[in-house]
């Protein structure tokens, strides 16, 4: 199964339990990623494992077939020599070698084969998950608009929007009342002896009453009477 395949039914298994649960798509991609970039590490020691698997048994076999090769030449060398009994000995370690190096072929064989397939599994699996953070990055970005489209929703809305304005009217409100409330105070601060300043502006710009201005006209009809000369 594909990683591409793998995360959508893995995103599409969780939709409902998202939905319910009101769980953040953007989290689970990045689980999702973060799980998949750790199986590809583990991909990848595994692949290296393997390879050193193949290189080790390479390299036995390379030392057993210099080996055969060494024995056969002692075979020929006993054989000119004329010592048959010594020849025998070697082909006997000769077949020996053979034995062995033909059942570690075989397992060279196999081992190389595990190889090739171990680095083509990490080679696709690096790949897919190279484009699988392509598409959680989009998908991050997609969840991020709806996000902030929902948010504008809610505020515009017709629930979301009363209580907006509500809430912004009452702050208003409590604005205002506290600015009375401190010019109250500053009030209070200026009065002197009992009296505002304001108070005692409103008395002395008052005009006369009655018995005032009564007592100036008579205080002016005397002083023009005490003018005249014909009295």
């Amino acid at each position: 199964m594909g990683l591409i395949q793998r995360l959508n039914e893995t995103v599409a298994a969780n939709v409902n339990a998202m939905i319910s649960k009101s769980e953040d798509p953007a989290k689970i991609v990045d689980y999702q990623y973060s799980k998949l970039e750790r199986e590809t590490a583990e991909m990848k020691s595994k692949t290296a494992a393997v390879m050193a698997e193949e290189t080790a048994i390479k390299e036995q076999l390379e030392k057993l077939t210099a080996e055969r090769e060494k024995v056969a030449k002692c075979v020929e060398k006993a054989v000119i020599a004329g010592n048959d009994d010594d020849a025998k000995i070697l082909l006997e370690k000769q077949n020996k070698l053979d034995k062995k190096i033909e059942s570690l072929e075989a397992t060279y064989v196999k081992a190389q084969e595990n190889s090739k397939k171990m680095k083509a599994l990490y080679s696709d699996m690096s790949d897919k998950l190279d484009e699988l953070e392509i598409t959680k990055e989009e998908i991050k970005s997609k969840v991020a608009v709806a996000k902030a489209q929902s948010a504008l929703s809610a505020m515009n809305g017709k629930n979301g929007g009363s209580e907006t304005m509500a809430t912004f009217n009452r702050m208003k409100k409590k604005a205002n009342d506290m600015v009375r409330q401190a010019s109250a105070l500053n009030e209070i601060d200026e009065t002197v002896d009992g009296k505002s300043a304001e108070s005692l502006e409103k008395k002395y710009s008052q005009g006369m009453d009655i018995e005032e201005q009564l007592a100036a006209i008579k205080a002016k009809v005397t002083e023009n009477l005490a003018e005249s000369p014909w009295l």
